[in-house]
């Protein structure tokens, strides 16, 4: 897997896109609640959403909004993290956030030796994992 070479041009016009990489499939959570609002409200002049889910459906109105107010939502629940890598780097993601950090549910926590994107973030999973 080729790791990300070439960076974003200065002054350039495409929205910033955020990927959200989530094992538990953004399902009905403290983590999918505190997102929502993060989805509703953001500029869809400025920013580009793409949700990663891990595991599939569970009926929640939660997940509903959430993947009904992003760009993309792609279900990656059996995917090889080659393949996940792959996509992340195809979905020219700018902004790649872990939703759960170092956890069993967690199987592409090695993504970031990739550098997929430019920048890796952790949010609202386990700190410091």
């Amino acid at each position: 897997i080729t790791s990300l070479t070439t960076p974003r041009k200065k002054n350039s016009v495409r929205k910033l896109t955020l990927g959200y990489m989530s094992g538990n499939g953004f399902q009905l959570s403290t983590s999918s609640r505190a997102l929502l609002s993060l989805f509703l409200a953001r500029s869809r002049q400025h920013f580009r959403v793409v949700c990663y889910a891990g595991e599939g459906e569970d009926g929640s109105g939660e997940r509903a909004l959430i993947r009904d107010n992003c760009d993309a939502f792609i279900e990656v629940g059996g995917w090889s993290l080659a393949q996940l890598a792959h996509q992340v780097r195809a979905d020219r993601v700018d902004v790649l956030i872990d939703l759960l950090g170092f956890t069993s549910n967690s199987k592409w926590v090695g993504l970031a030796a990739f550098r997929q994107a430019p920048l890796h973030l952790s949010f609202h999973g386990q700190p410091f994992s």
